[in-house]
């Protein structure tokens, strides 16, 4: 009996530690390789996340208006406009006019497409608050918002 009860604990806890190892979340931030053509949630579905991106707060929505931050590492705010440019436009979204600065280290970009009108805002991580992110501060804050 003791060997067939040490036999179903061994089980048990391979069991056990092959759920806890498939619910880990091993890779709880982007990474280079992450596929960056797919956000996380249902009203940004098939709009790119660049790499490194993770995901700040919730997704507000509000007339129509919804609205997704993101803290961004190792990213200048140039590649992330550079990602949306090769991204989007193979999606079959066209920007409108030039990026522009909109005050102190912060840029916008503005793009049309078959989900409705996209604003692309950079926020460099100077003007972020220290308790943004637990010890290690990103380069810039990214926000989306789409218009339907």
């Amino acid at each position: 009996m003791r060997t067939r009860r040490t036999a179903l604990l061994a089980l048990v806890v391979a069991l056990l530690a092959a759920l806890a190892v498939g619910c880990s979340d091993s890779n709880p931030t982007r990474t280079e390789t992450s596929d960056p053509s797919v956000s996380d949630e249902a009203s940004f579905e098939g709009l790119p996340v660049p790499p490194l991106a993770d995901p700040v707060g919730s997704v507000s929505e509000k007339d129509g208006v919804v609205t997704r931050s993101y803290s961004v590492r190792n990213r200048t705010a140039d590649r992330v406009f550079e990602f949306y440019e090769d991204e989007l436009a193979s999606l079959g979204w066209e920007r409108q006019g030039p990026i522009e600065d909109a005050g102190r280290n912060v840029r916008r970009g503005t793009w049309d497409g078959p989900k409705g009108t996209l604003e692309v805002t950079t926020t460099e991580a100077e003007l972020l608050p220290d308790e943004s992110t637990a010890g290690d501060r990103p380069d810039l804050q990214l926000s989306l918002l789409l218009r339907r």
